[in-house]
């Protein structure tokens, strides 16, 4: 797993950890259960990654290294190309060269659509509105060209309770600002089909177990904008809906734009593996429960 410290990296570790011999790598030290082998290394150079990688003889490496700031990337352009697009076609021909029998995972992103055709299949044509949906295009594209093999899975935005150490997601944020009894404002333009985090673990296990390679979209089950999902949050942990209003995105000036609308379409994820995201409602339950 190459980014232990992500949102994706370390719920997959946490789930999973018991039942698979699994290890990775992460920029800084990060406290682990005991039994995980973690490397502490940077993408730039990739030789110690790499060198770590080949001896610890995986069946998969999965990729979760992103430059995810979509605003960041407009102003750091070469920065953004380097992690998101030339590291995993680098790390692509390490693992064809050196480990033929590895298989990599590589997550992509609902960025790469343009928001304007919804609901989007895998064959929709890749229309980024911003450099940071480019770079993670242009990786797509190449994996898909030169190693067929590969595995990527597409998530939609996604949401979950995160580690202390990791960025914080549409449910962090509202969760914190219902909690403490302040006021917010969520965009009803903005629409998708939001991607509970275990949801997608359990997706991308589906898809190695099948041997699945290509690309494959992982969303959630209901089409909803960004104000009705805050209800769903205060409706599921009894806080207070009142202080959520609707606005739209021009509330919220940015330096990059962002699609409308990318909703994805499941058929093929869903006919293949059987997967099925789970309800909000359900899924705010569960955590509801845990969080009490």
């Amino acid at each position: 797993m190459i980014g232990l410290n992500s949102f994706t990296g370390y719920r997959f570790l946490s789930s999973c950890g018991s039942e698979y011999h699994v290890g990775g790598s992460c920029r800084k030290p990060l406290d682990l259960p005991g039994g995980v082998e973690c490397v502490v290394a940077d993408l730039e150079p990739p030789q110690s990654l790499f060198s770590a990688i080949k001896n610890f003889e995986p069946d998969f490496v999965i990729n979760t290294v992103a430059i995810g700031n979509v605003d960041y990337c407009e102003q750091n352009r070469a920065e953004a190309l380097a992690v998101n697009y030339e590291f995993p076609l680098s790390l692509a021909g390490f693992l064809r060269d050196e480990i033929p029998a590895c298989r990599l995972v590589h997550m992509s992103t609902n960025a790469v659509y343009d928001g304007d055709h919804a609901p989007y299949r895998e064959d929709a044509k890749l229309a980024p509105l911003n450099h940071y949906g480019v770079t993670k295009a242009r990786a797509d594209e190449a994996l898909l060209r030169e190693f067929p093999d590969a595995l990527i899975a597409r998530p939609i935005t996604m949401y979950g309770i995160s580690e202390d150490f990791q960025r914080a997601n549409p449910l962090d944020f509202i969760l914190k600002s219902l909690r403490q009894g302040k006021a917010i404002r969520l965009v009803d333009d903005v629409y998708g089909n939001l991607l509970f985090l275990d949801d997608l673990i359990a997706a991308m296990l589906g898809l190695m177990r099948a041997g699945a390679s290509g690309v494959y979209n992982v969303a959630g089950a209901e089409r909803l904008n960004r104000y009705e999902f805050g209800l769903k949050v205060a409706e599921g942990f009894g806080l207070d809906a009142k202080l959520i209003s609707p606005c739209d995105s021009s509330a919220f000036p940015s330096l990059a734009r962002r699609p409308a609308d990318t909703t994805m379409d499941l058929s093929k994820i869903s006919n293949e593996t059987g997967f099925r995201p789970r309800p909000i409602r359900e899924v705010m339950q569960t955590l509801a429960g845990v969080a009490n």
